[in-house]
């Protein structure tokens, strides 16, 4: 009974947090985030977690590297962060676009799905990237490059792209596009299947096909994109998913949501029903970035169409839900949405960003956040702004690209921003905001570090055009690796953790604290950030807790602070090798920290 009880204090605390990353020749790094999945399994003392991907800039395997990060869902910190990537020099650049949590027996595992620019030996643009690692500590299990090929009637070499991944039974489903496309587009999408036990790709268990449309009257082949996948629950047993993305036309320079049905067991395309459909909205420019399941029939998709959101249901059988009307929402001069989440309560919630954002200088951009009823009628709508009070005003450039539910009644937002702007770190930053069921993140002494935002809501006729092409692709598949990195964090907004027979915390006088680098072989830099000037004492202990050194001993004042360590006693004595620890106090605030020394 006791195990509940701290449950359910916990979920209640929500909190903004950005974060930087770190290696040992790069102390800050631009940082991008696109995708976030729930861990929920509780193990190592850790009763949710989130786990974060993206990519890093430039990354200790050369280039940009894939990140991914795990982070503590109560509080928000650091569990562990790695890079994977192609190791080969700065020439490669490798992008994490999706993510998946695998619950395998015992085992829990993270699956990632992105792709690699240029391809393998730089014969192509870019190969698809996908890769298995331990939930533990993100050593990596297998990761491959998969560089498609078709012949037509002679090689061509293809430009491979992975932007979602989706867990079908012992074997993982990717998508993303191809280029050029076979069917006859400068591109098509691309669907891949993979075993979960080793990312190959062994008939006739496993298979690659690019899927592609056709204008109306037979003219241009469209240039196809998919950015979203799924597994189709509305059948029984469950044997098709569903993608969604986009079809440009070349000769009218406009695009249309795309969306298709295939079967999972060998990617086929029924020849006796339409399973493959462009939705027509009204506008120049639509695309689907996100579906999923929809809680009441059918399913859900999110993306834009021309400079507004676009919310669209649909039936099983893909027809138009909402009496075959759309929603479009609209905000100021442009409003985009990246991921929508059916949530627990019957309704949704999506993430985007608009510009230009409410508090932010004319041009520049904030996160979105807007949930909706089953009728897509606005319940709430917010933008991230930070609290004023304390220092921590988002006045910069802010995205959203996922958005979850995790735990229940509480919505977890990511992408990246150049917040804090007057700091030692690289301008992009990983951003995550854990809001309430009200999307909302108290700040102390006023309402919210979440900001309300007007929108306009149109409901137009959708239109649907049929036609189709599927075409097997080869793959060659090329082995990749991994790194370790650090990262520090910033807090914008939180609230405090009740204790049991206890009020809420004080929001804390420190909003960060870690060093760069760790491990470390001569020296390291730890920072701390204060909210308010403070009497602060920094000291440094050894594994049996002996006081080895004092690295700061009096009043210091609001802002972002570091300190050197070399490795040395009070007395000036280089220490041995081993694991050591720094204690701040500042105020009522006492927070310890773990380094590793190295020879």
């Amino acid at each position: 009974m006791l195990g509940i009880n701290i449950l359910l204090i916990l979920v209640g605390q929500t909190w903004a947090k950005v974060y930087d990353t770190g290696w040992i020749q790069e102390a800050s790094c631009n940082d991008t985030v696109y995708a976030i999945a729930c861990d929920t399994v509780d193990y190592d003392s850790i009763s949710n977690a989130y786990v974060v991907v993206g990519h890093t800039n430039p990354g200790p395997l050369g280039g940009l590297d894939v990140l991914v990060t795990k982070l503590n869902a109560d509080s928000g910190t650091v569990i562990w962060a790695r890079a994977y990537g192609f190791p080969c020099g700065d020439m490669f650049d490798d992008y994490g676009r999706s993510v998946i949590v695998d619950y395998c027996g015992d085992s829990v595992y993270y699956v990632i799905a992105g792709y690699t620019k240029p391809g393998f030996m730089m014969i192509d643009s870019a190969d698809a990237l996908v890769f298995k690692i331990h939930a533990t500590d993100g050593s990596l299990v297998w990761g491959w490059l998969y560089s498609g090929l078709y012949y037509a009637p002679q090689e061509i070499r293809t430009g491979d792209y992975a932007y979602s991944i989706v867990k079908d039974g012992g074997n993982y489903l990717i998508s993303g596009n191809i280029e050029p496309g076979p069917c006859g587009g400068l591109s098509d999408v691309l669907v891949f299947k993979v075993k979960a036990t080793t990312g190959l790709m062994p008939p006739p268990w496993c298979w690659s096909y690019a899927y592609g449309k056709y204008t109306s009257d037979g003219g241009i082949p469209k240039d196809d994109y998919a950015y979203s996948i799924i597994e189709d629950w509305t059948t029984t047993p469950c044997t098709l998913f569903v993608v969604a993305g986009r079809s440009f036309d070349s000769e009218s320079g406009t695009s249309d949501i795309l969306v298709f049905k295939g079967r999972k067991s060998n990617g086929f395309l029924d020849t006796t029903t339409i399973w493959i459909y462009d939705y027509i909205p009204p506008g120049m420019l639509g695309c689907a970035y996100s579906i999923k399941n929809d809680h009441i029939t059918g399913y859900i998709l999110t993306g834009d169409i021309d400079t507004c959101i676009m919310v669209m249901r649909l039936n099983s059988d893909l027809s138009v839900g909402w009496n075959g009307r759309c929603r479009i929402y609209s905000i100021s001069n442009l409003a985009s949405s990246r991921c929508i989440e059916p949530t627990s309560d019957s309704n949704y919630v999506l993430t985007g960003f608009t510009v230009p954002g409410i508090q932010a200088p004319p041009g520049l951009t904030d996160l979105l956040v807007v949930k909706i009823d089953q009728n897509g009628t606005i319940l709430w709508s917010n933008v991230l702004q930070g609290c004023q009070n304390h220092g921590t005003w988002m006045t910069g450039e802010d995205y959203g690209q996922c958005i979850i539910e995790c735990p229940p009644d509480t919505y977890v937002t990511v992408g990246y921003t150049d917040w804090p702007l007057q700091s030692s770190w690289n301008p992009a930053n990983i951003m995550v905001a854990k809001m309430d069921a009200n999307g909302n993140i108290p700040c102390p002494q006023s309402d919210t570090c979440m900001e309300n935002i007007l929108i306009v809501v149109d409901t137009p006729m959708v239109n649907i055009d049929t036609s189709r092409c599927k075409y097997e692709i080869g793959m060659q598949l090329i082995e990749i690796g991994d790194s370790s990195l650090e990262l520090r964090d910033s807090l914008i907004c939180c609230t405090g953790i009740n204790a049991v027979g206890e009020g809420n915390s004080d929001f804390p006088t420190i909003f960060a604290l870690g060093n760069v680098t760790n491990p470390f072989t001569t020296k390291t830099t730890i920072y701390y950030n204060l909210i308010e000037c403070l009497n602060v004492q920094l000291v440094v202990y050894d594994l049996s807790g002996r006081f080895v050194a004092t690295l700061v001993n009096g009043q210091m004042e609001v802002g972002e602070h570091t300190v050197i360590w070399d490795g040395r006693d009070e007395n000036g004595n280089k220490l041995a090798p081993g694991i050591y620890f720094y204690k701040i106090q500042a105020g009522d605030y006492t927070e310890s920290c773990k380094m590793i020394m190295m020879r």
